[in-house]
């Protein structure tokens, strides 16, 4: 099953994991959302994710979302395989950064990089 977990944000703007667009991040926040797309059956991922949230609870002026493809191999509605092909995600754990307006900033994708390192890069960034 699916899951499309948000932080600080303002309203609740997304229906589910397909339904997370570059045009819809942040848009409704007013705000640069840092997002994980992450898979249940990914070791990294589930080494990375209590750090990812540690993150999102003590950051309050970026919102945090994470999303979870489903673990099944075969598309359905819902799966979040739409999102993460529509974002070019080619390996989990992956970080996105996306700018007030909800555009998503290519030079700022992650791939299995410290949230630490990331959070520092996104402080310069948005100073």
């Amino acid at each position: 099953m699916s899951n499309l977990n948000i932080k600080h944000c303002s309203s609740a703007a997304f229906a589910g994991p397909d339904s997370l667009s570059q045009d819809m991040v942040a848009h409704n926040a007013n705000m640069p959302m840092v997002v994980m797309v992450h898979a249940p059956w990914c070791g990294y991922c589930k080494k990375f994710l209590p750090t990812f949230q540690a993150a999102a609870d003590g950051m309050r002026n970026i919102v945090f979302a994470d999303v979870a493809e489903s673990g099944d191999h075969q598309y359905k509605e819902g799966s979040g395989k739409e999102t993460v092909s529509k974002l070019g995600v080619r390996g989990f754990p992956t970080l996105l950064l996306f700018n007030k307006q909800g555009k998503l900033i290519p030079d700022a994708r992650l791939d299995r990089s410290s949230l630490e390192a990331f959070v520092k890069s996104l402080q310069t960034a948005l100073s």
